[in-house]
């Protein structure tokens, strides 16, 4: 097999970064294998530990702790300005709320936050995620759902 040179004393498969790759773009698993130490890994590993791992859902979520402890209905109780606001952004909180679903907005603020203080571009929104008034808010996005009444029902289906 392609593996026999990669197996180590351990009997796993242990890749360097390069390869491990090259095996994932010829479609390989990545859980059948391990990768090398490197400069790259080590970076990460010293940078994931100043986050706090959360898991939800079957996922782990890779979020500082300033970001995690954020109250996402405080957050959005800055923006509120008249009543159309405050309904379509508590409309949106219940959803999001119901569906167990505010960790994906603390991500989010800290995404935007992330880019924008590294002066990374992201792009003006597509898809489903415009309808959202929150993400709008956020910065996700730069389309305004209330001005172009947009269904929050689109996203969230």
């Amino acid at each position: 097999m392609w593996f026999d040179n990669y197996i180590d004393k351990d009997g796993y498969i242990t890749l360097d970064l390069d390869k491990a790759i090259d095996v994932l773009l010829e479609g390989g698993k990545i859980n059948n294998f391990t990768i090398k130490s490197s400069a790259d890994t080590k970076k990460y590993n010293l940078y994931s530990k100043t986050k706090c791992n959360v898991e939800h859902q079957n996922l782990l979520w890779n979020i500082p702790k300033d970001y995690l402890d954020i109250n996402v209905r405080d957050f959005f109780n800055n923006f509120k300005t008249d009543s159309k606001q405050i309904n379509r952004i508590n409309q949106e909180l219940d959803i999001f709320e119901s569906k167990n679903l505010f960790i994906i907005l603390k991500l989010m603020i800290y995404l935007v936050d992330f880019m924008k203080k590294n002066n990374i571009i992201w792009g003006v929104g597509r898809g489903s995620s415009v309808s959202s008034y929150l993400l709008y808010l956020i910065g996700v996005h730069k389309v305004d759902s209330l001005k172009y009444n947009l269904d929050i029902k689109e996203f969230i289906k």
